[in-house]
């Protein structure tokens, strides 16, 4: 079997419903994808007869956290107008790693960033804030 090896990025996909999932909107010209990093609360549970005078945790609860997504801006394009007007709202995010499985997240729109500067790409950032859990489809 042939050992593993390190891979790029070039070929992942992004894609956003507004719809609940019934149609997709692709990211195209996407230069970055900053999956979520899920992180558990812990809880104290320290009581007077603990071991050793030492804190006791348990796991509490999850928070999946967010997904950053940066790519060139093109105003006034499909993706332009539907992120506008999805700010604050519920989405779907498809997301499909280079030659990997898609990965669905319910979302809410948290930001859409655009920068647009006198001499270079124009170019936005896609906060989304992850709820649930996600799932491969």
């Amino acid at each position: 079997m042939p050992a593993e090896k390190p891979d790029i990025g070039h070929g992942s996909t992004a894609e956003i419903s507004v719809d609940g999932g019934t149609t997709f909107i692709s990211v195209d010209r996407m230069e970055g994808i900053e999956f979520p990093n899920p992180t558990f609360d812990d809880v104290d549970v320290t009581h007077f007869s603990s071991p050793n005078r030492t804190r006791e945790f348990i796991a509490g609860l999850g928070d999946n956290g967010e997904v950053t997504i940066s790519f060139q801006h093109l105003p006034g394009s499909t993706l332009d107008v539907a992120l506008r007007a999805a700010l604050g709202s519920n989405a779907v995010l498809r997301l499909v790693e280079n030659g990997g499985v898609a990965e669905d997240f319910d979302v809410v729109v948290k930001g859409y960033q655009r920068n647009i500067p006198m001499d270079d790409k124009m170019t936005a950032a896609l906060t989304l804030r992850v709820g649930g859990e996600w799932e491969s489809v």
